[in-house]
């Protein structure tokens, strides 16, 4: 009689187990744990870091925006005027370079100028160039 006993106890401690699981898990087998989050957040916020960098260093350096303002001095080494193709009714048809090497040595520049500072400057000239990036600020013939 006892063993009828311990059979139904875990007969009823079964079916109560099994009740409880299909009402909670919808007759579904188990759900595995999910892959952590923790290495696509550490991913995306080295994306947005290395963005914001890019964009930062693009603005200050190669495109000039926000770029610090620089004084050199230079030797002018040509000058050029462009014909440019569409314009509109008085404005102008051209467009002026000037072509420069630091006296201390470094790369060659170009810059775009006015028409005024075109006429006035030669090849062979020298004096002080200001610029902010790749934008011509202003230049001081040394005479």
């Amino acid at each position: 009689m006892q063993i009828y006993r311990q059979r139904s106890h875990h007969s009823r401690i079964l079916s109560q187990t099994t009740r409880y699981t299909l009402k909670h898990n919808s007759g579904q087998l188990p759900k595995e744990p999910a892959m952590p989050v923790t290495p696509f957040l550490i991913l995306l916020v080295l994306l947005v870091v290395a963005v914001a960098s890019f964009t930062y260093i693009y603005r200050r350096h190669l495109s000039g925006n926000a770029a610090i303002e620089k004084t050199i001095e230079v030797l002018i080494l040509d000058k050029q005027s462009v014909a440019l193709n569409n314009t509109q009714s008085g404005g102008d048809s051209e467009e002026y370079w000037l072509y420069v090497q630091p006296v201390t040595g470094g790369p060659k520049r170009d810059f775009q100028i006015g028409p005024h500072y075109f006429h006035a400057l030669n090849a062979g000239d020298s004096g002080t160039l200001t610029y902010r990036g790749r934008q011509f600020l202003h230049f001081a013939l040394k005479r």
